[in-house]
């Protein structure tokens, strides 16, 4: 069972739906604020919040997603996206693999723990900010 900062309800509700990814062979990544959830193939990470700061990131990584649609390259993000699964509001993103330090673009600077790599197409990707 997971801690989560919620109240009871809540907590009950995302540890059903964490359950469910584990059932389905993902496996997980744990942050301060939160779980990473990664698909078995590799091709995305189902972010999970533990704390009311942790919904925030997500929505934070959605719009900076969408910024860079738009043309904004200050940060490129991993393409990602809310949903709600189970009723719960969650962020698609992704699967970025980590990469050297010494091949970081100079935006990773901006990038919290310079937590940056690439995408299967090669791109560099930042995959949390």
């Amino acid at each position: 069972m997971i801690d989560f900062f919620f109240d009871e309800q809540t907590n009950e509700g995302l540890n059903k739906v964490a359950d469910m990814l584990l059932e389905k062979g993902y496996t997980t990544a744990r942050g301060r604020t939160r779980i990473a959830f990664i698909d078995p193939s590799h091709r995305v990470v189902i972010k999970i919040p533990l704390t009311f700061e942790g919904e925030f990131a997500n929505g934070q990584e959605a719009k900076q997603w969408k910024r860079n649609l738009a043309g904004d390259d200050l940060v490129l993000v991993a393409a990602c996206r809310l949903t709600t699964i189970m009723g719960y509001n969650l962020l698609i993103m992704q699967f970025i693999t980590p990469i050297d330090p010494k091949n970081y673009p100079k935006w990773a600077s901006y990038v919290d723990c310079g937590q940056v790599g690439t995408n299967r197409n090669g791109d560099v990707k930042a995959y949390d900010l």
